[in-house]
């Protein structure tokens, strides 16, 4: 069982030691190619990935092309049965990377797949999501309005993972902190949109898989997601968010 992995990286010295040491740690590190792909930090986490970390094959880019297409850049590369899509901020135990891969090669039907993720301090993070449409979005750009609150559950599948007896489910997307994809696949989808330059190439990318199987997230594992959500605290990652929106919208369709 070969794995690869992507990690994008923009300014994330704060982060990247955690992830890189998980990595290192892990119980199938021997059949594990690692890809960061740096897009033109100015804090110097490239220089510092490939000073501590010599496992890791570095690429840096001239320009931030963005997430999308910065994980593209190890696409030609890849020789794996599975590829992970992995953030900086993720934090997992040894054995995640071969569980999540050997069920991913086990299920013939199933094209994708997560685990489920908390933050450091054991709050839920809700990876499972339904597939984007226009009123979960409005639910959570609204805020706490009590009203919109059946909508926002449903976005984030809160009644599946309540009443959920352990077993792997169904799930609209996979979120792009972590991802678990069959390499053939990814390839044959050509990766993500880079026409996204943030946001909704998880969704878009998930809709694409979906022709070759089905897309699950697997509640007996787990891992630590740090976000840091910066869409809802910055105007300018909110314009990039919204754009990103309507780019997956005009492609998949304005449905309620």
């Amino acid at each position: 069982m070969k794995i690869s992995i992507s990690i994008v990286t923009y300014n994330s010295m704060e982060d990247i030691d955690g992830v890189l040491e998980s990595i290192q740690n892990c119980d199938c590190f021997a059949d594990v190619e690692l890809f960061v792909i740096d897009n033109a930090s100015t804090d110097g986490t490239a220089e510092h990935v490939k000073q501590k970390y010599p496992f890791a094959k570095v690429i840096s880019s001239q320009t931030n092309g963005g997430y999308g297409h910065g994980h593209n850049q190890a696409l030609p590369h890849l020789s794996s049965d599975v590829h992970f899509v992995i953030n900086p901020d993720i934090r997992f135990e040894k054995d995640i990377l071969s569980q999540t891969a050997r069920f991913l090669l086990d299920s013939e039907d199933v094209a994708l797949c997560t685990p489920e993720m908390f933050t450091e301090d054991g709050k839920y993070v809700y990876p499972p999501k339904a597939q984007p449409r226009l009123h979960y979005i409005a639910a959570r750009f609204l805020g706490r309005l009590k009203c919109l609150q059946k909508w926002r559950d449903a976005y984030v599948m809160a009644d599946q993972v309540r009443h959920n007896d352990g077993a792997p489910f169904d799930i609209g997307f996979c979120s792009g902190a972590f991802m678990a994809i069959k390499t053939k696949y990814l390839q044959e989808v050509k990766g993500f949109d880079d026409r996204y330059f943030l946001y909704y190439e998880d969704a878009d990318l998930t809709r694409k898989l979906l022709k070759y199987g089905r897309c699950v997230c697997i509640p007996k594992l787990s891992i630590i997601h740090e976000g840091k959500r910066a869409a809802y605290r910055s105007r300018e990652m909110r314009k990039i968010m919204i754009r990103s929106m309507i780019r997956y919208f005009g492609k998949w369709g304005w449905k309620l």
